[in-house]
């Protein structure tokens, strides 16, 4: 059976053994997009055998294009259900959203239905996982990659950490809802389908030069999943339903790789790291900030520029060793009281000498290879920036209102939000890092 050529209903509730010597395991049993879904919420909860109980958690906004629904057509099919509409604004993945649905539930509650994208999906996913119980989600917008996924990405005490905690055993999607989303939430779900593509050359990049583990099935399910979306970039602007549709499993399927690997590596690299990073420093500041997916396309993009920058000059020369002491004061200048928490999280991710000349070795080895596969990247950039202004999403980080101090800020210390490698790590033990980030720089601002 070729896992790659599979739809995306066809992969739930695989269980197989991979050519990469793991077990892969796609919990989520039912996938259902088409036009008026939400109408078939009750029957799939019973399909699946999920009685009981049902709390129903949304927000002021997606009560009123889904959620209202969702609950009447339970109600209607004999289901006692509760609802919770999240009210903190701004609404954040955090503490104070995972206790309110905490709060929410009865004793009798059997079931969670997460009517929303992002937010309400991660808040929801973590309660059901802190309780043992099961929970669909009905989504609203094709605005990001983690409906399937079976980690949440939370802020606790001012860091964004990806905890570990269960997928969907359902997810919904009415063609109708999401055909009629706003454009900015289609552009960021198709700005994080952007970011699969430097996620990937980060991924082949630790597998090569620090012997990380990859999965050449669940990599071609990724690079299937976003060729399907750019070829259909144009129609998104139009809100075409196959274009939409498309982006929606695409969406899907990224976080259906995550679940097969029970981490977020497939879909998630530098550019990830930058929308982290900005995220955090949102939730210090007390601010909405912007998209999670508009941050992660307008990032892609940057980062696909250092790839171009590095893999078209030729092999840099070997810079300075790292200033340790600069580094922990620059870290405690971006990242505030977040800081003692991301220098304990960092102190083991600086190789000593020995360590390092045998990683760019590796990486040396690579650089053939990555050549041809960054060759295009200049005018993928741009068509890049076109789709995502044409779909009504930023395509630069002053479109998002981020000034060039700020992005460089982003671009150097993004990385510490999580001990992944990535083309950043590379670049900062080559001592080439500032150099490069200044090159991409200069090109957008």
């Amino acid at each position: 059976m070729d896992l790659t050529q599979l739809s995306i209903d066809e992969l739930c509730g695989q269980d197989f053994a991979c050519e990469c010597g793991r077990t892969h395991k796609v919990a989520t049993r039912r996938i259902l997009i088409e036009k008026g879904a939400v109408a078939k919420s009750a029957q799939v909860l019973d399909e699946l055998g999920l009685a009981g109980e049902a709390l129903v958690v949304c927000d002021e906004n997606t009560y009123a294009v889904a959620g209202e629904q969702v609950i009447s057509v339970l109600r209607d099919a004999g289901r006692k259900v509760r609802v919770l509409k999240l009210r903190h604004q701004p609404l954040h993945a955090d503490g104070a959203a995972l206790g309110d649905v905490l709060l929410a539930m009865g004793d009798d509650t059997k079931v969670l239905v997460a009517v929303g994208s992002g937010t309400i999906n991660d808040t929801t996913r973590m309660a059901a996982f802190r309780l043992n119980l099961p929970y669909i989600i009905v989504g609203t917008a094709p605005s990001m990659d983690g409906y399937a996924s079976s980690v949440s990405p939370m802020i606790y005490d001012g860091y964004k950490i990806t905890y570990e905690a269960v997928a969907p055993m359902a997810i919904i999607g009415d063609t109708d809802v999401l055909c009629a989303a706003p454009e900015q939430m289609i552009a960021a779900g198709f700005g994080d389908m952007l970011g699969k593509l430097t996620a990937r050359l980060d991924w082949v990049l630790a597998r090569e030069v620090i012997g990380e583990h990859y999965c050449p099935t669940v990599a071609a399910m990724m690079a299937r999943a976003v060729d399907k979306c750019l070829a259909q970039a144009e129609g998104l602007s139009r809100r075409e339903p196959e274009a939409i549709m498309g982006l929606m499993e695409g969406l899907i399927l990224s976080g259906i790789a995550m679940q097969m690997l029970g981490y977020s590596r497939p879909a998630s690299g530098a550019e990830h790291h930058i929308a982290h990073y900005f995220e955090m420093k949102a939730m210090r500041e007390g601010s909405a900030g912007s998209l999670h997916g508009d941050k992660v396309g307008v990032a892609a993009l940057l980062i696909m520029d250092i790839y171009a920058h590095l893999f078209s000059e030729g092999i840099p020369a070997q810079g300075p060793e790292m200033d340790r002491a600069k580094w922990e004061s620059e870290i405690r200048r971006v990242y505030g009281d977040a800081a003692e928490a991301i220098l304990a999280e960092n102190a083991q991710m600086h190789p000593d000498k020995a360590e390092w000349e045998a990683q760019k070795a590796r990486a040396l080895a690579l650089w053939p290879e990555y050549q041809k596969q960054t060759a295009d990247f200049p005018a993928l950039i741009e068509k890049g920036c076109s789709w995502l202004r044409a779909i009504g999403g930023p395509a630069l980080p002053q479109d998002m209102g981020y000034t060039r101090a700020e992005m460089r800020d982003a671009l150097l210390y993004s990385k510490e939000v999580r001990t992944r490698f990535t083309v950043m790590r590379l670049l900062e033990r080559w001592g080439a890092l500032e150099h490069y980030v200044d090159e991409v720089l200069n090109d957008v601002y």
